[in-house]
């Protein structure tokens, strides 16, 4: 998988595969219009870990991923050494805290210092306390 066409060819197999759990994609360079095309398909999947570090995806992919977190599954997801900027980092933590069932994004350290990102990723830390609390109990 190095082109957008692999990514749609992805994102297809995503629309009919109901129990992928873990899709790993990282260092293959789909860029934003791949990560659209995954977004489109991965709101209605049962993926709980998702891996696009690498992928050549900026501000532009970060948002259209963020609009396919709405409702999904996805409990990790690692968006490191992308060029998706502060406010793409933001998109994507708005959306992962707002469904209810993200854990942990992993992004760039640069992005850590800003107090939105802050924030958000101490809700998502909250989350996981939780949900390993529940589990242990």
């Amino acid at each position: 998988l190095s082109t957008v066409t692999g990514a749609i060819s992805i994102s297809e197999m995503i629309k009919i595969n109901h129990t992928l759990q873990l899709l790993d994609i990282s260092s293959n360079p789909i860029g934003d219009e791949g990560i659209a095309a995954i977004a489109t398909n991965i709101k209605n999947s049962m993926i709980s870990e998702l891996y696009v570090w690498r992928c050549k995806i900026t501000v532009t992919g970060a948002k259209s991923l963020a609009g396919g977190l709405a409702k999904n599954t996805i409990k990790l997801m690692d968006v490191e050494d992308n060029d998706i900027t502060v406010n793409g980092a933001i998109a994507i933590l708005e959306a992962a805290v707002s469904n209810n069932v993200c854990e942990e994004v992993v992004i760039d350290d640069e992005y850590k210092s800003d107090d939105k990102v802050k924030e958000m990723m101490s809700i998502l830390e909250e989350r996981m306390r939780q949900e390993v609390g529940s589990i242990i109990t």
